[in-house]
């Protein structure tokens, strides 16, 4: 599975590589209002996968078992802000991290580490 996500916004391409968002031209970091669009033009099964796979980075490095993912399983609506990066996030189309069932972040951040 590739981590790396490629989106067009006004012309210009802008590059996902599980990292962080770049200018495919100029390679700068866009300003945050712009990466804010970007993530919504994603597809749902793109971003799944990019949390998914960020997921697993965010966990290896904080020396955490491995944990699935999966739709969260509560029926109430959730609205969050990330731990780590501060996004606000709904959990409309976003995983829940097995272990801790938190909503994972498109950064990969969950309640674990």
């Amino acid at each position: 599975m590739s981590n790396t996500v490629v989106v067009e916004h006004e012309r210009q391409r802008f590059v996902w590589d599980g990292t962080r968002w770049y200018n495919e031209l100029d390679y700068c970091v866009p300003r945050r209002s712009l990466i804010l669009i970007l993530e919504k033009l994603i597809s749902p099964s793109a971003r799944r996968e990019m949390a998914v796979a960020a997921h697993s980075d965010f966990l290896s490095a904080r020396g955490v078992p491995q944990s699935t993912a999966g739709k969260p399983k509560k029926s109430s609506h959730r609205v969050a802000k990330c731990p780590n990066c501060g996004r606000k996030f709904g959990d409309a189309i976003e995983m829940e991290c097995a272990a801790c069932h938190w909503i994972i972040c498109v950064c990969g951040a969950c309640g674990c580490g």
